[in-house]
């Protein structure tokens, strides 16, 4: 097992979630206020780098109900490409991006609310309809 997949394996693959909501870097900084013990990396190298990072499940929403009251869980999906790199290579960042919705769909997801520029990349989630099951918002709603 790789050092990075160590790093950023997901929650366990048991676990089902209803919806997920998909997040990303706004840049080297907020990589290496998480990731504290990279902050000697020059941030041009960690910008870069960052294309590499896999995706992975950064924390479960709990404590929502549905209309009857019944408990739902979620969960925040990380893609660690910052905002600058997904604008530089967008075709990159959209395959990650399915990367994160495919591990959505494994943990049961149903929704999926697009954030950041993975709106942006992604076409407001229209390039990735029909390549799943997830159903995708892109936060333009009112």
């Amino acid at each position: 097992m790789s050092i990075l997949s160590k790093l950023f394996r997901p929650f366990p693959k048991k676990e089902k979630y209803k919806f997920a909501f998909l997040i990303h870097p706004r840049s080297v900084n907020d990589i290496k206020s998480n990731l504290s013990f990279l902050k000697f990396l020059p941030d041009s190298f960690l910008s870069k780098a960052s294309l590499f990072f896999p995706v992975f499940v950064v924390s479960p929403i709990l404590g929502m109900r549905d209309r009857e009251g019944t408990p739902i869980k979620g969960c925040i999906i990380a893609c660690p490409i910052t905002g600058k790199e997904m604008l530089r290579y967008k075709k990159w960042a959209a395959k990650r991006i399915f990367k994160a919705v495919q591990l959505a769909e494994k943990l049961g997801v149903k929704r999926m609310g697009l954030g950041g520029f993975t709106s942006s990349v992604t076409d407001g989630g229209k390039s990735l309809v029909n390549k799943t099951s997830v159903d995708l918002t892109n936060g333009n709603t009112f």
